[in-house]
């Protein structure tokens, strides 16, 4: 059965290569570990339509681990993002020519897949009304998305995409939905008050 629906799916880093700042090459992509990863966190999805995963040049894990402020050290993380966020829009752009035919979309990330995302959604959909149109949801695990201020559900991160109302709200379409989790002995369990 059809379900008109269709899951576009952004993976987290899988490239756990500290030695040095960079991307993993389109070559040196470890599919296998991307694919176990896509089974375990969106492999459920499928039941409720057709699901795209596009390998990209990630960044690799030191890219996150890195703590120097030195301003070449950040551009060059900048600039790893940038590389692995070309990947996944021209994905999409593959997508959305070839097979979304205006079917309704679900976005999903996890770690830097949920900041891909965002980029996706601020750069692609934010101010298109036609694909805002087409978006259910999007799922955004690990990564806040920032708001312009406690209680506001717009502004900060995007614009014009809000994120989901409470749960004891009226459920809507054409929000992001984000979650981050600690272990309970965790330091980092206390989120800014403007991030959902």
């Amino acid at each position: 059965q059809d379900t008109l629906v269709d899951i576009f799916y952004i993976y987290p880093t899988i490239d756990m290569d500290t030695a040095i700042l960079g991307n993993t090459s389109m070559e040196s992509i470890d599919t296998i570990t991307a694919q176990f990863v896509y089974r375990e966190q969106a492999g459920i999805y499928a039941r409720f339509g057709r699901v795209f995963v596009p390998y990209y040049r990630q960044a690799k894990i030191s890219v996150f681990l890195t703590k120097s402020l030195a301003d070449a050290d950040q551009l060059k993380n900048a600039e790893c993002l940038e590389k692995a966020y070309n990947d996944i829009d021209s994905a999409f752009n593959h997508y959305l020519k070839y097979y979304n035919k205006g079917r309704k979309i679900i976005l999903i990330g996890h770690s830097q897949g949920a900041d891909l995302e965002r980029f996706l959604l601020r750069k692609r959909f934010d101010n298109n009304p036609y694909l805002k149109s087409l978006l259910v949801v999007a799922l955004s695990g690990g990564e806040p998305n920032y708001v312009s201020t406690n209680g506001s559900r717009t502004g900060g991160s995007l614009q014009n995409i809000k994120t989901c109302p409470p749960k004891d709200s009226i459920p809507e379409c054409g929000c992001v939905m984000n979650w981050r989790t600690w272990s309970k002995h965790s330091p980092g369990g206390v989120l800014n008050k403007t991030s959902f």
